[in-house]
């Protein structure tokens, strides 16, 4: 596992894994600029070794103020962390995939295929700008009662006649 550590301010570019943090904890990701990689950030709660997977905490972890672009995934974060102020953007899959007990807040994703993929419960998300996705949120077999959202405008655009329609006024 790894703790404590500040990574900031590193370009990445064409690689499988951009940072990759397995049980981590109090580590600040800060300020790096992403390009062409699979996974972008990184933290993983599992390592399979062999024939065995262990599970590691995965909490405290801030991820701020990073531009990630033109790869796959851009920031996975599993655990309790602070994801903010982060820049995603030409990602082929998932902009930004959370599991439980993150704030996600500040963040400008666009023409991702996925906006923000909230895996599991108790987090939550406040001002995040999502434009030109396939999908902008996907909650995956959640419960509401476990999340919320904050701040976030969503416009429905209804083009069938309905019975009104077809009434002519009088």
């Amino acid at each position: 596992s790894s703790s404590n550590n500040v990574i900031e301010k590193n370009q990445l570019s064409d690689t499988g894994v951009g940072i990759k943090l397995t049980g981590s904890y109090n580590n600040t990701v800060f300020s790096n600029i992403i390009t062409k990689t699979v996974e972008g950030i990184y933290f993983a709660e599992y390592e399979s070794t062999g024939w065995s997977t262990s599970t590691y905490a995965v909490t405290g972890n801030i991820i701020s103020n990073n531009q990630i672009r033109e790869g796959t995934n851009g920031i996975t974060a599993h655990g309790n962390n602070i994801v903010e102020k982060n820049s995603l953007s030409g990602n082929s899959g998932t902009a930004i995939k959370i599991d439980k007990n993150t704030t996600l807040t500040n963040n400008v994703v666009s023409n991702c295929a996925i906006g923000i993929d909230v895996a599991k419960s108790y987090n939550v998300l406040k001002n995040n700008t999502i434009t030109n996705t396939k999908h902008s949120f996907f909650f995956p077999e959640i419960h509401s009662d476990y999340w919320r959202l904050d701040s976030v405008n969503i416009c429905l655009l209804y083009t069938s006649p309905s019975p009104r329609d077809r009434t002519r006024s009088r």
